[in-house]
């Protein structure tokens, strides 16, 4: 008798980190650096290295790119 594997299921979509899906969300709301800074309690430069973290991770060229791509893949919800 030949047995099947059962099939399973892997989740392709990239791996963000809390923060980055943070940083994300709220510029999806229309945030710019300087507000997201303060709403998180980090500095404008840890935001930016977030972003280029996240853009890298999604394959995007821009923040705008980025945020599209997240919430299409359903990691953030705006």
């Amino acid at each position: 008798m030949e047995r099947k594997d059962p099939q399973v299921f892997v989740d392709r979509r990239p791996r963000l980190t809390a923060r980055e899906r943070d940083v994300l969300c709220l510029l999806a709301n229309g945030h710019l650096n300087a507000r997201i800074a303060e709403r998180l309690g980090i500095s404008e430069p840890t935001v930016r290295a977030h972003m280029i973290s996240a853009r890298r991770k999604l394959g995007c060229a821009t923040r705008e790119q980025a945020v599209a791509v997240a919430i299409t893949l359903g990691l953030i919800s705006p």
